[in-house]
């Protein structure tokens, strides 16, 4: 049944507007599954060992698995995992040396956002509060919490939710450095959800059930889907057209089937205008925390101290 099923070729259509994304990032798994199958990159990061231990870690687990190439063959395929593997364990070590990013690249940071800066991923606005707790001014200041907030896309439960925070465009994990150039504005949520992830195949595969209010929302996006599209797409997908990108609105997620569920096939970004959604989306905290499975009394907690 399995091997019947992995036989079969998708039609173009069934993955929509999402095709690229969907098949782009699952080849990059493919590729990193295959690779770290064959020599696993964290049995080296605590240790001195170099490309010369690697390399004959890696041709010793090729020479076992891979018996039908032949010598060349298989040093050639050593070399390459052995070269990936090594760059992986290098970013790993480095990743304990990060620095932190001081005041004046955060003040630079805010001067490219522009007058009104908002999260590079979903364009949420940043507040007067957050700004200043950002650049320390004052670091005990409260932010408050929206009375309402987006069922699809939750921002607002807790308060590093709506906190701005620095983001690697490409994680540092994966190769991304800590330059002007590879730095960001985003809100607490979306960097929370987008982490070092860099596929949609390196979350759960399966919508989310809501934990309250079915009625309305059945089924929930895994958040780190909505952040993937939001960050590739980056702009309002009405069919009619429109300008509204992430650098100018907020912009969120919905089914492009009503019927459907929000699986990253299904999901489309729009703007507030556009929004299929927009009579029902916006719903109180304490709503949007039962729907998500989040402790009402905590979330009402948080709100206090906002």
């Amino acid at each position: 049944m399995l091997r019947s099923v992995a036989g079969l070729s998708p039609p173009n259509t069934l993955f929509g507007r999402r095709e690229a994304l969907i098949r782009g990032d699952a080849h990059q798994q493919w590729a990193q599954w295959f690779i770290q199958g064959i020599v696993d990159p964290l049995r080296y990061v605590e240790s001195d060992r170099g490309y010369a231990h690697i390399f004959f870690d890696t041709l010793e687990a090729v020479n076992s698995a891979f018996q039908a190439l032949t010598k060349d063959e298989r040093v050639e395929l050593a070399k390459l995992v052995a070269n990936k593997v090594l760059e992986s364990v290098l970013l790993l070590r480095s990743n304990r040396d990060r620095a932190l990013i001081d005041r004046e690249s955060r003040l630079l940071l805010l001067e490219l956002a522009g007058d009104c800066p908002r999260c590079w991923v979903c364009g949420y606005p940043f507040s007067d509060r957050a700004i200043e707790r950002f650049l320390h001014r004052n670091a005990s200041e409260r932010l408050l919490l929206p009375e309402f907030v987006d069922a699809m896309k939750p921002i607002g439960l807790t308060p590093s939710d709506v906190a701005i925070e620095i983001d690697h465009k490409h994680p540092f994990s994966r190769g991304g450095t800590d330059s002007i150039e590879n730095l960001r504005l985003a809100c607490g949520w979306c960097n929370r959800h987008k982490g070092a992830s860099v596929s949609l195949y390196d979350e759960e595969g399966r919508v989310r059930t809501s934990q309250g209010h079915r009625h309305l929302f059945p089924s929930l996006p895994q958040p780190f889907w909505v952040v993937r599209v939001l960050a590739t797409q980056k702009k309002c997908e009405h069919l009619a057209g429109c300008d509204r990108t992430s650098e100018t609105s907020e912009l969120t997620v919905a089914p492009a089937y009503g019927n459907g569920a929000p699986t990253p096939t299904n999901l489309r970004v729009t703007c507030h205008e556009h929004d299929p959604l927009r009579l029902v989306r916006m719903v109180p905290r304490t709503i949007a925390s039962q729907i998500w499975g989040k402790s009402p009394r905590s979330v009402k907690e948080m709100g206090a101290s906002g």
